[in-house]
């Protein structure tokens, strides 16, 4: 049998998978038997019963991988929520900041200053797009425009 990736399936094919292996481990198979019964690979296996014979039955769950989500914020809770109403209760020009609208740059500058956090564009705009504030679309685009009209 071919090994395959565990890391590649899902998480209720590993907990199954597991559970074939801790079966086999009963049965007095050694590792390398497993992995070649299972298709997974001798380092899956082993970490499947040290898991079980460390945490039991429960051990042998799937767990959340990755990091947490927003786990890498460098704003704090109060810190968002200051920024968030200077955006909704004020103008740029209001706080002193040379732009006309709230865009991705002025409010960059506007964290920066209030919070002393640097931040690029693009989180500045995942920030933005969690809180709910959406870039407004033009209300005439440009081909619609009539050129007689902007001469005159």
């Amino acid at each position: 049998m071919e090994r395959e990736d565990a890391r590649k399936i899902s998480p209720a094919e590993q907990g199954k998978r597991r559970r074939q292996v801790i079966q086999a481990w009963k049965r007095g198979r050694n590792r390398r038997q497993i992995a070649a019964q299972t298709g997974l690979s001798y380092s899956t296996v082993r970490a499947a019963i040290n898991r079980y014979k460390e945490f039991g039955a429960p051990g042998l769950r799937s767990r959340l991988r990755g990091r947490p989500p927003w786990s890498c914020n460098k704003l704090t809770v109060e810190q968002e929520q200051l920024i968030q109403k200077m955006i909704q209760e004020k103008r740029p020009e209001q706080v002193e900041i040379d732009f006309a609208r709230w865009t991705r740059p002025a409010v960059m500058m506007l964290i920066e200053r209030e919070c002393g956090v640097k931040l690029g564009t693009r989180g500045v705009g995942m920030y933005l797009a969690r809180w709910g504030f959406k870039p407004k679309k033009p209300l005439r685009s440009a081909f619609k425009k009539n050129p007689r009209a902007i001469r005159k």
